[in-house]
């Protein structure tokens, strides 16, 4: 639902409405079910070549030919990772059709993969800037993450060394309920960030006027 909320936001803001966050809200309602449509659509592509080869895969192990399983799982396994990425590729540009055209999952899909091939050096470019800044935001993101935790680090190694599991399981529990809302405080943000200019970026995308016919060659 906040999803679809913040989509419609951006989208609003961006044309220079003034939408304000109950009207946000209640668009999130609205967009709710047909999301939800949409994720789980990704899903079921993912999960049943998964359920497939796990059970061939398995077919093969109750048969005592590891060998013939391994062959099974690993092609298996490549098409579940391309699939991933592909879909989740997709997915960035599917939402926002679901939530700005009022498009059902399918129907979302088909418009997400018509905009990347119809405008694919503009949806590649803004995919690596946003990669880009990705990794950066990662960095920095890990590093201050990293810093937060070392006045726990020394506690749990002298734990580990003395083998007191009561105080590890502490210094952990302590260390995950600093970290937890730290890592929260800063991944909203980075990812209200994106989600706003891939939808800033969608609505670019469409008002892209397409590149007029070729003129006829002449008689």
């Amino acid at each position: 639902m906040a999803a679809g909320a913040l989509i419609r936001a951006s989208a609003e803001l961006d044309s220079g409405v003034d939408f304000r966050f109950g009207q946000a809200w209640r668009a999130g309602l609205t967009s709710f079910w047909r999301v939800l449509a949409l994720r789980l659509a990704v899903f079921v592509v993912i999960a049943i070549p998964t359920l497939l080869g796990l059970l061939v895969a398995g077919l093969f192990l109750l048969n005592n030919r590891p060998f013939g399983a391994a062959l099974i799982a690993a092609p298996f396994a490549v098409l579940i990772v391309i699939l991933a990425v592909v879909l989740t590729a997709l997915y960035t540009l599917a939402i926002r059709a679901c939530v700005l055209e009022g498009l059902g999952p399918w129907a979302s899909y088909r418009r997400a993969v018509e905009l990347v091939l119809t405008r694919t050096s503009r949806v590649v470019i803004t995919l690596l800037l946003l990669i880009a800044v990705g990794i950066g935001a990662g960095i920095a993101t890990g590093v201050l993450l990293t810093l937060v935790a070392l006045p726990f680090t020394g506690s749990i190694g002298d734990a580990f060394a003395r083998q007191d599991f009561g105080r590890i399981l502490s210094s952990l529990g302590l260390l995950f309920v600093v970290v937890t809302p730290i890592s929260t405080l800063i991944g909203a943000p980075i990812g209200a960030y994106f989600s706003t200019v891939w939808t800033v970026a969608y609505r670019r995308f469409e008002a892209e006027p397409e590149a007029p016919p070729a003129p006829a060659l002449a008689a």
